[in-house]
């Protein structure tokens, strides 16, 4: 990406605080505002750029906002030991160079919330963690990734991968062609007893279902047991199930008997799958009534640490 190439702005305000004003293009350089006007956007924008005050320098992530602000958002390495440097702009002025790389391309696209690049792609003001990249490419929630063209994530730190895929299962990567996906999610737990106890993903949540969808899913689970001696344990099942709409609970349609793939002699863990009706938000203003659960169980006195993969096959 190179239309923002050859741009260098003047710093004339000093010291360390993330936000600087500057004043016009540095001598044989363009300014941003020409830049920006001729490519049709408007401030904010998101860049990478480069300080140079004298000896000391600074690279970093951030934006230009109106009135000639810089925002010195993530500061990347430094002379100051990576942290911002001192501008002190004597006796000659401190330039802020931008600097042409993959997160300057970022730049074409108005610039949102930190950590969200979007580069020819659009990622809602409001989302933090997002990052679009491809021709139409849209993300609606926080964590939340899309690749490709018309790409779509509407669902809390999913990832879409593909063109015209969709990402609308929670904190899962999701491929294919519009409402014909492939799904992967995984979730962890650890049993100290011979409770069930179920998987949960980075957000403590089991896997929600879409809104209005029919899945097939594959279960993996694994175990390794650290106490009172180390031992594993593997198995896998499958099960259909569908939702029929955000105020309807997942339904398992049906399921297979579990099959112990692998485990140490002695062992007596097992896997089960059943649904927790508990609401929970998933993204877009949207609530659903429950997910399902993987349910892992250990043996008393015993310390398990549990790895669930669920690969699905969707509609919806």
């Amino acid at each position: 990406m190179l239309a923002l190439d050859q741009v260098a702005m003047i710093i004339d305000s000093t010291g360390t605080d993330e936000v600087q004003s500057m004043s016009g293009a540095a001598p044989g350089y363009r300014a941003v505002s020409a830049v920006i006007d001729t490519l049709g956007l408007s401030l904010p924008i998101g860049i990478s750029y480069r300080i140079e005050d004298g000896a000391a320098w600074e690279l970093g992530v951030g934006r230009i906002t109106s009135g000639g602000y810089l925002e010195r958002t993530t500061v990347t390495a430094s002379s100051a030991s990576g942290s911002r440097i001192n501008i002190a702009g004597d006796p000659d002025p401190a330039i802020m160079y931008i600097v042409a790389s993959a997160l300057s391309a970022a730049a074409v696209t108005p610039h949102v919330e930190a950590w969200s690049p979007a580069l020819g792609a659009q990622v809602r003001e409001d989302i933090e963690g997002g990052t679009a990249l491809g021709s139409g490419a849209l993300v609606f929630q926080e964590d939340g990734t899309a690749l490709g063209a018309i790409t779509s994530v509407w669902a809390i730190g999913a990832t879409a991968v593909g063109a015209r895929s969709q990402g609308g299962v929670m904190e899962s990567v999701c491929s294919g062609f519009s409402a014909s996906h492939g799904v992967q999610w995984a979730g962890a737990a650890t049993t100290t007893n011979d409770e069930p106890s179920p998987a949960r993903s980075a957000r403590g949540i089991g896997f929600a279902p879409p809104a209005i969808s029919a899945m097939l899913l594959d279960i993996q689970v694994v175990a390794f047991r650290t106490s009172p001696t180390n031992a594993m344990y593997a198995a896998t099942m499958k099960a259909g199930v569908m939702r029929l709409g955000e105020t309807a609970a997942p339904v398992i349609v049906d399921a297979t008997t579990p099959e112990v793939i692998a485990a140490s002699a002695g062992v007596t863990c097992s896997i089960d799958i059943g649904v927790n009706s508990d609401p929970i938000e998933s993204g877009r203003d949207q609530e659903l009534a429950g997910v399902v659960d993987v349910l892992v169980t250990g043996a008393a006195g015993e310390t398990w640490h549990w790895a669930v993969v669920i690969r699905s096959a969707m509609h919806g």
